[in-house]
Formats: structure tokens, C-alpha cells, sequence
């Protein structure tokens, strides 16, 4: 299920805007003036598909329409209501918003969730309490914001109460009823990664925090969570040798006798191969080695028979790396044909590093704060966001010279081919919309 269509009615209680979304190049660009609500729109559809209803209630708006390719229509609406109970009329200064969902393919089928005031003070200390007791998988990362380990997402309090009320003492659940399957499913079509404008300092733990070092540069969380991934394949690039590798005497002596591979066969298979190493030694996937070349004679029935079940172990074992391999070639690519008498490179240990023409090592937060968006960018597009995702990117030109911000949507348009993500956009800058009109939507003043 693809979203082709937004509408946004009294944003603000004055903007409408009309947004087609962009699938032939996967990519819709939505620009206009300051304060018009580009960032209000990622907001609402990146709150809306994480289910972070408290946070969606917080923004002013009077309708959200949005389209489907399957035919389907999802309409929200955000309502005030009064306070149900005194129970809600003492712990709460506000009044509670009720958000409504309807579908048009179910007969205008309504459902109504209570999103209560995220600003609720003594909720917010009761729940910020128990949290790591019922959730133990969630880290906290601030005082009022955990991440879920098992998905990546950054959520509030009223966020982790939404995604796991099943958890808390029922004081703490939203009245509602239970969801329905039609809208789980619309919800559930689109995953949703939000570049926001803040990106290049996260705040650690709380047991990770320094008086000196409140926070700490995104690039080095992100050569570290590179590190692990590399790791990780190749651990499974290890352990698939080893079993392939203590069973080729036993699939050798079964290959039937009829199995008669060609010279040829044997030496384009070992071509592809070759091929392949080669490019997982200059990711640095793969240690530097000298490949055997094959002998010249023509190859014996019996060897190419053995060799033929070789080869095959080799492609299952280097097929580990397949995904990793094709991200991180267009990694390198993207960042070292915009850096200048410096380069990057990947290795296990440190995820990436950076080096000066002489061989020097950088230090990777001596890099501009531009360099550090573009790594920022690249990785988070790459390796974060999940394949097949709806990435919001607000405001990319922030700190980049006007070259990167002309070539920032021939990027992702690569990494939407190689991901199958589709990206929306916010942007001031007609340099990063640069030649490609036929993406932009300006957003109307009135």
C-alpha cells in the first residue's frame, strides 16, 4: 500500500495545502515560505504512522486526508473534549484531545482514541518511574524519551504507553477501544524515519553522561553502529563457511554421475566470483588478497565436477553479504566524491575512518559540520531507515555548501533504487529542488 495523496486542512486554523506524492522518481519535494507548516506536515505523518497519538494532538490542524493506491482513505481529526472524570479533571490543566479516524472503503467506519496531554506533569513522573521495570527492552535516553531496541524508534512517555499499554496499571491507559484491524493496517503499510533538523548530537544514557560531554556527535554513534553491523555479517559469512565447509566431503561423493559442468561454466563462475571479492576487499569487507587464477589446460571432467561444487559453497558464503555490500559501495561513493583532500574508508573496527592524501588519520569530529550532515545523511538513509520506508527529511540544506545541496536529490533518488524508500522533503532552498521541478510542490500562503 503506497500513499499517493496528502491534504492538510486548517494547519494552524488558516494553511490548506494539496500534496501529490512523487512514485516514479520516489521522491516529493514541498517547499514555501517560513511558517506555512512544512515541518507541522512530516510531524503529523511521522507521528500518525509511529502511533505517538499524544504527540500528533499537539498540532494544530483540522483534517489530515490521506490516499492509497489500494483505493483506501484515511481521514483524521483532532477534537477537544473535556476531561471524562475528576480523576483526569485534577491530574490534568488541559483539556484531553480525542483524535478520530475514519475509512472510506469501511462505510465511513469511525474509530476514536483519547490521546491525553503530554504535558501531564504527575503522569509523566509516575510512568517515567516504572517504565524500565515493565518495558525492559526500552533505553533511556533522556528524561522524558526511551528507545525501543527492537525497532530503532525514539519514543515518549505517552509514546511507550501507546505501543505497550498492556504493560502499565490500567491508570495509565488510554481509554479507547481496542483498534481496529482496518486502521492497524493502514498504520502498519507505512514505516516512517524522520530526519529532523537537530542531527548531528544525540544525548547519551543517563548512566553514559559526563558533566563535561552532555551530548555527543551523531557520526561517532553512527562509525560505531557500523562497526557492529560489519561484524555481524561477518559472523554469518563464519559460521555459513564452516557449515558448508564440514559437509563438501559428504555433497562432494553424492553429486551424480550426470552432473557434467563445462570448461567454461567452471571459469565464468569463477570470474563472477573474483569479481565479487574484489569489490568486498575495497569496502573492506573482505581482507586484501591475491586471487588463483586457474590453469590455462583445458580442466578435467573430475576437477570441474569438484570445482563446480566449490564454487557454489563460495557464492552461498559471499551471498551473506549481498545487501551490506551494494549500501556500503554507494556509502563510499556518495562521500567521497563530495569530500576534499580527504577520504573515507570502512573497516571492522572502527565502521569508518577518515585519511588525509598522505595516509594521515582525521579524527572524525574534526570534520565541518557540512562533511558531518553528508555522513550523517548517507548513513541514516542507508543503514537506518528499514527498506521500503516513507523517510521525511526536513530542511537537508542546513550547513551544505550550495554544490552538495544541487546533487542531495540525485543521492537519494540512488538510494530510494537500491532501498525502495520514498522520500518527502521539506526544504527552503530552491537548490536542493535545483533542476528537478517536476518533484516540488509549493506549498500555498493562503
Amino acid at each position: 500500500m503506497r500513499l499517493t495523496h496528502i491534504q492538510v486542512q486548517k494547519l494552524y486554523g488558516i494553511y490548506d495545502h494539496e500534496i501529490p506524492i512523487s512514485h516514479n522518481h520516489q521522491a516529493t519535494l514541498i517547499y514555501g515560505p517560513n511558517g506555512i507548516g512544512k515541518t507541522a506536515i512530516l510531524r503529523m505523518l511521522y507521528c500518525l504512522f509511529s502511533s505517538r497519538f499524544a504527540e500528533l494532538s499537539t498540532i494544530p490542524f483540522g483534517r489530515l486526508r490521506l490516499q492509497f493506491d489500494s483505493n483506501i482513505e484515511l481521514i483524521v481529526k483532532v477534537q477537544t473534549a473535556e476531561p471524562v472524570n475528576e480523576g483526569q479533571r485534577r491530574r490534568r490543566q488541559s483539556a484531553t484531545s480525542v483524535i478520530q479516524f475514519s475509512n472510506s472503503a469501511k462505510s465511513n467506519e469511525k474509530y476514536e482514541i483519547l490521546a491525553e496531554n503530554p504535558e501531564d506533569s504527575d503522569n509523566i513522573r509516575l510512568a517515567s518511574r516504572i517504565i524500565g521495570d515493565v518495558v525492559p527492552h526500552l533505553e533511556r535516553i533522556g528524561s522524558k524519551l526511551w528507545r525501543d531496541s527492537t525497532s530503532g524508534e525514539v519514543l515518549s512517555v505517552n509514546g511507550v504507553i501507546e505501543r505497550y499499554p498492556n504493560r502499565f496499571p490500567v491508570e495509565f491507559r488510554k481509554i479507547a477501544q481496542p483498534m481496529p484491524q482496518w486502521l492497524i493496517s493502514i498504520l502498519n503499510s507505512q514505516q516512517v524515519h524522520f530526519i529532523q533538523t537537530q542531527r548531528l548530537f544525540i544525548e547519551p544514557p543517563p548512566d553514559r553522561r559526563e558533566d563535561t560531554l552532555r551530548f555527543q556527535p551523531t557520526i561517532l554513534k553512527h562509525a560505531e553502529e557500523l562497526s557492529g553491523i560489519i561484524n555481524h555479517a561477518l559472523a554469518q559469512f563464519a559460521e555459513r563457511s564452516q557449515s558448508l565447509d564440514s559437509t563438501f566431503p559428504h555433497r562432494l561423493l553424492k553429486l551424480e554421475s550426470g552432473s557434467r559442468p563445462t570448461d567454461e561454466d567452471i571459469r565464468t563462475q569463477y570470474q563472477a566470483h573474483a569479481a565479487k571479492r574484489k569489490r568486498l576487499m575495497s569496502v573492506g569487507l573482505l581482507p586484501q588478497e591475491r586471487d588463483l587464477e586457474l590453469p590455462t589446460k583445458a580442466i578435467g571432467e573430475v576437477e570441474r565436477r569438484v570445482l563446480a561444487c566449490y564454487l557454489q559453497d563460495v557464492g552461498l558464503k559471499l551471498d551473506v553479504f549481498n545487501t551490506l555490500l551494494s549500501k556500503l559501495e554507494l556509502f563510499i561513493k556518495i562521500i567521497n566524491s563530495r569530500f576534499l583532500n580527504k577520504e573515507m574508508k570502512i573497516d571492522r573496527a572502527s565502521g569508518f575512518a577518515f585519511y588525509t592524501p598522505q595516509g594521515a588519520t582525521l579524527k572524525t569530529e574534526w570534520l565541518s559540520s557540512g562533511e558531518q550532515h553528508e555522513v550523517v545523511f548517507a548513513f541514516e538513509l542507508l543503514f537506518k531507515a528499514h527498506a521500503g520506508s516513507l523517510i521525511l527529511i526536513d530542511e537537508p540544506e542546513i550547513s551544505l555548501h550550495v554544490t552538495w545541496q544541487q546533487r542531495f536529490i540525485d543521492d537519494i533518488l540512488q538510494i530510494a533504487l537500491l532501498t525502495g524508500a520514498t522520500f518527502i522533503v521539506a526544504t527552503h532552498s530552491p537548490q536542493i529542488i535545483h533542476d528537478r521541478f517536476d518533484l516540488a510542490v509549493p506549498l500555498k500562503e493562503r
